[in-house]
């Protein structure tokens, strides 16, 4: 129901529409490399030489987070954390998660790279749009 309260708000509608409107004036990204996120976190600790232990110490994480991100059981709450350290930007490990993810929606693609969001945002925003779209067609 917290979702609701935002697309509700003033805020949550506005922050919609700033989304859509990055979607819009974007070219589309190009930078994703194919594989999953699991396997593009792994490539590149590993490219860094760095064993998960030392991957995890510099993001806070343990050894034990940092393999379920490499085998993909887990996706890795705090991407912006995680990008400085792999030495990516942001937006590669967004669209690596959310072409794991399955989506294929430009409209959630765009939430995806939305910037100034946390992770947390994101998803509560695609959970709200998947919400308007099913009431939508229904």
């Amino acid at each position: 129901m917290a979702g609701l309260a935002v697309v509700g708000s003033l805020a949550g509608f506005n922050l919609l529409m700033h989304v859509a409107s990055a979607y819009r004036a974007s070219t589309g990204y190009t930078g994703y490399m194919s594989g999953s996120l699991g396997e593009l976190i792994r490539r590149r600790r590993l490219e860094l030489e760095l064993t998960q232990a030392e991957l995890g110490q510099r993001v806070g994480r343990s050894q034990v987070a940092v393999s379920e991100w490499e085998r993909d059981i887990v996706i890795p709450s705090d991407l912006e954390t995680l990008a400085p350290v792999l030495g990516l930007p942001v937006e590669q490990l967004v669209m690596a998660t959310a072409a794991q993810m399955g989506t294929d929606d430009p409209f959630e693609r765009a939430i995806w790279q939305a910037e100034r969001l946390t992770m947390k945002q994101r998803e509560a925003l695609i959970t709200i749009y998947r919400g308007l779209v099913d009431g939508r067609s229904s």
